[in-house]
């Protein structure tokens, strides 16, 4: 039998290991509850920065994929403009895969403003795309019967003039892309950072 403090029941060696057991235990618990405390609010930040860091990069790329591909689309028309001036005929598409393809992924990154207008362009070229699907085939028909036909010439008009149009809404697109990619480079520049912290200190400027 196991001797206690001065004063109390003596304590047998079962209680004593039980005793053991349960500051054993508590320990344990407090441990892990403090753990749980601190770390998973830990966890969930660095999970969030490497979200944001993920979107981030995931923005900047789409950006420049839009980029790349509106350049190449107002090449494809001026292109066509110029051919269709010297009465010949362009035998390539619109590139309208890569906007539809990345439509789902802009609408979850860029601002509305952006998207709707880009929403706007992928119809205009889809719609380009479908007229010059139809003109190809009445080609085939003025190639085959060697002679033109009114809805080739009408058709061919229709593109021409769409394309005219067209263009200087896709240079409208491709300087506010340029402009968001150079205010993302800017803020993530030391000096969009101390402009930031600037402004931040300063408080809000007040209209006098």
């Amino acid at each position: 039998m196991i001797v206690g403090a001065p004063g109390a029941p003596p304590v047998g060696r079962r209680g004593k290991i039980m005793s053991d057991w349960c500051i054993s235990f508590t320990s344990g618990v407090l441990s892990t509850l403090i753990g749980v405390g601190f770390g998973l609010p830990f966890a969930l930040l660095i999970d969030r920065l490497i979200t944001r860091r993920k979107n981030k990069e995931d923005k900047n790329t789409v950006l420049l994929v839009l980029m790349n591909t509106i350049k190449k689309n107002i090449g494809l028309l001026e292109q066509m403009s110029n051919e269709f001036k010297r009465n010949a005929m362009p035998f390539y598409p619109i590139d309208i895969i890569v906007l539809e393809s990345y439509a789902k992924d802009y609408h979850s990154l860029l601002r509305i403003e952006i998207c709707s207008k880009l929403d706007t362009i992928r119809y205009e070229l889809l719609h380009i795309g479908r007229k010059l699907d139809k003109m190809f085939e009445l080609y085939d028909q003025v190639f085959n019967e060697s002679k033109i036909t009114r809805s080739y010439e009408i058709f061919k008009a229709s593109i021409a003039s769409h394309a005219e149009i067209l263009i200087p809404q896709l240079s409208e697109m491709l300087e506010l892309l340029d402009k968001e990619v150079n205010e993302k480079m800017f803020r993530a520049s030391p000096s969009g950072r101390s402009a930031r912290k600037n402004k931040s200190v300063d408080g809000p400027s007040k209209s006098a």
